[in-house]
């Protein structure tokens, strides 16, 4: 197999990295490139031969989801894998890759790659998840030197002050309720964000749908009850999550948008799921996977009558 292997430019120096790389140069066909500026991996995945069959980032969450955007924009796309080198890594850990650097690039090269799906926000691409309003305010208050200081715990203290900082949000609202007016919002394909928070842990990266969680303006004084459904799952006065295959937001100002640690801003989103745009390496008993759903409670107790 013929690969291309795109390296995030910060990482370049990465000791065992290249080590690594030298190693498996000498019996696996793949190249080399290094990033240099913002937008080179989408253009470095654009730019290989037909007969390139995947493409290995080395890189976090925010590299991944770059090179979707190049690989959503070929006719053929090839395969995609991760070697991951991120702070947060959450759909790698979601997807059982290896985090360690040697078992990371043999599983990226040799293991086989499966059918995912791909959300599309406008005219970017979501692999992992999104933020929107006071969620997305975590990547723009995690600093580079926190990130690595702490490492991905950085996200969790950003987080912790998003979540307490209910000041000057900007309202949103959705095409299927659009009288309830939110301020946080998760846009998943993956199950984690931010550094490990399992913000969708139904959900699934080849089930064709979209979870959303959406949260509305609240009083500090209901923050126990909020950070304990949160953390539990569940739904309540505050806190609406849904699976839906496409779905329209509005605000009447710009509201800001982390798209896998990517900011930008929009005050009308279209999100699209785009079932099994891609193939990507990830781990065949990994829990994003539908073929790994867990039963439900009724099938459950039906096989236990049957036992």
């Amino acid at each position: 197999m013929r690969s291309r292997l795109i390296i995030n430019g910060k990482l370049s120096q990465n000791i065992e990295l290249r080590k690594t790389i030298e190693k498996y140069k000498r019996t696996h066909n793949f190249d080399i490139r290094v990033t240099w500026e913002a937008g080179d991996i989408s253009a470095l995945t654009q730019e290989v031969s037909e007969d390139c069959e995947r493409i290995i980032i080395a890189g976090g969450d925010g590299s991944v989801n770059e090179a979707v955007d190049g690989l959503m924009k070929m006719p053929k796309p090839p395969e995609l894998a991760v070697v991951p080198l991120g702070t947060a890594n959450d759909l790698a850990i979601s997807g059982k890759v290896p985090i360690e650097i040697d078992e990371a690039f043999k599983f990226a090269l040799e293991q086989s790659a499966v059918p995912i799906d791909v959300i599309q926000m406008n005219d970017n691409y979501i692999l992992n998840a999104a933020s929107l309003g006071q969620a997305a305010k975590v990547t723009e208050r995690t600093p580079d030197f926190l990130k690595g200081v702490v490492g991905k715990y950085a996200y969790s203290l950003s987080s912790l002050i998003s979540f307490f900082d209910t000041s000057a949000p900007v309202p949103f609202v959705d095409n299927l309720e659009n009288n309830n007016e939110y301020i946080f919002g998760y846009i998943c394909n993956g199950q984690r964000c931010g550094g490990g928070f399992e913000i969708a842990p139904k959900s699934k990266i080849d089930d064709g749908l979209i979870d959303v969680l959406l949260i509305k303006k609240f009083d500090l004084t209901n923050i126990a009850n909020i950070t304990f459904d949160l953390w539990q799952n569940n739904e309540n006065d505050y806190i609406k999550r849904m699976q839906v295959k496409e779905l329209y937001l509005e605000s009447k100002s710009p509201m800001p948008i982390s798209l896998d640690g990517e900011i930008y801003s929009s005050n009308k989103i279209y999100l699209k799921n785009i079932f099994h745009a891609l193939k990507m390496v990830i781990h065949s008993e990994s829990e994003l996977l539908v073929a790994n759903k867990a039963p439900s409670d009724e099938l459950t107790a039906n096989l236990e009558l049957l036992a």
